[in-house]
């Protein structure tokens, strides 16, 4: 008897242990799973109710811009030709299931910028209605627990509240577009990709003076075009765009290779857009590739 109830005390404690030890590990990840860099910073895609927002937090330069985009935008759906009035992205991506990823590449590929985070907030897009969301449970957003603490705390802080930069987009980035009803709206023009080129720029990325090549293979037309804007925003030079079929590597999507000296770069490639890195080193490349396949 004595030694059933020891047996089972052990099986307990055990148990125990391990669901502590689970915990810790959930805790960890819930909470360490982010992108945060001070060197860095961060491009957050930010949608309300009645509109969506670019914010740009840079850490090493104590800079803050906030770029709201026009309510009257349409907007083309990323790998498809559909059109939708901004205001009406999340919840056609939320119906889609890929609420996140879908409004992150729209966005994105739309403007020229990299945006590898979005938070969906209540009530107005302004920067005061954000800061009281951040740690809101009710806020739908990929940021991880310590990226809205960073975030928080980076926005908070005396240096970065007296550099708040406010873009407006001016009228020549814009085409008019009027529908059958009547009803006026406006989608970007390619001027876009030349009016972000020194909006978003990562200081640690462009002292890096990485220069790029980019071969799209995809089968999607322009998306060389749309990457190489997005790189251009963050710092990074492109030398080329090609679509050479006879230039394939390992991998699907996106893969890129660069020399290791070039560690700001890399990041931005493997955590802010999510290429992974070719597993081969190539000789003979003075420069990185990136290949959208």
């Amino acid at each position: 008897m004595k030694w059933h109830l020891k047996g089972r005390k052990n099986i307990f404690y055990a148990g125990l242990v391990f669901l502590l030890v689970l915990f810790s590990i959930m805790l960890v990840d819930f909470w360490g799973r982010g992108i945060w860099n001070e060197k860095l910073g961060l491009n957050l895609l930010v949608v309300g109710d009645d509109g969506v927002a670019i914010l740009t937090l840079r850490p090493k330069e104590e800079e803050i811009t906030w770029t709201v985009l026009p309510k009257d935008l349409k907007i083309k759906i990323s790998g498809s030709t559909a059109m939708y009035p901004i205001g009406s992205l999340w919840k056609f991506a939320r119906g889609e299931r890929a609420q996140y990823l879908i409004s992150e590449k729209t966005v994105g590929e739309s403007v020229g910028v990299i945006l590898p985070r979005v938070i969906k907030m209540m009530g107005d897009v302004s920067v005061e209605n954000l800061m009281g969301q951040l740690m809101s449970l009710k806020a739908d957003t990929d940021l991880s627990v310590s990226d809205r603490w960073n975030v928080r705390k980076f926005m908070t802080s005396s240096g970065a509240s007296r550099h708040i930069v406010e873009y407006e987009l001016p009228q020549q980035v814009f085409d008019k577009v009027v529908e059958a009803d009547g009803k006026e709206f406006k989608v970007f023009s390619s001027s876009v990709y030349s009016w972000v080129k020194n909006k978003f720029v990562m200081e640690a990325v462009l002292s890096e003076k990485a220069e790029i090549v980019v071969n799209n293979t995809s089968g999607i037309k322009g998306a060389g075009l749309v990457l190489s804007s997005q790189l251009e925003s963050a710092g990074m030079r492109v030398v080329d765009i090609k679509n050479d079929e006879t230039d394939k590597v390992s991998g699907k999507g996106c893969v890129y290779w660069l020399p290791k000296t070039y560690e700001s770069s890399a990041k931005v490639l493997n955590d802010y857009f999510g290429c992974k890195r070719l597993g081969r080193e190539l000789d003979g490349l003075t420069g990185g590739k990136v290949w959208l396949q």
